[in-house]
């Protein structure tokens, strides 16, 4: 049996996916939390503090989310 997928399907399919070494802004995180219900918002106190420097020296502040936030942050929650 064949399926047949689409650039955008199979885009999809690869690209969005929980990867639980990924790091995102811890920034951008907390603030797309912050109208969360509390159940969500208990994770905030959790998340790990990674210094992060870019190529220009700049350094972020960076974090790792468990999979729960990740299905919350995009929808699938």
């Amino acid at each position: 049996m064949k399926v047949i997928l689409t650039e955008g399907q199979y885009n999809k399919l690869i690209l969005e996916f929980y990867d639980r070494d990924k790091l995102y802004s811890r920034e951008r995180i907390v603030n797309s939390l912050k109208s969360a219900p509390q159940y969500i918002k208990r994770y905030i106190k959790k998340l790990p503090n990674i210094e992060v420097t870019d190529e220009q020296g700049n350094k972020t502040v960076a974090t790792k989310i468990p999979e729960v936030l990740y299905q919350y942050l995009h929808g699938n929650f």
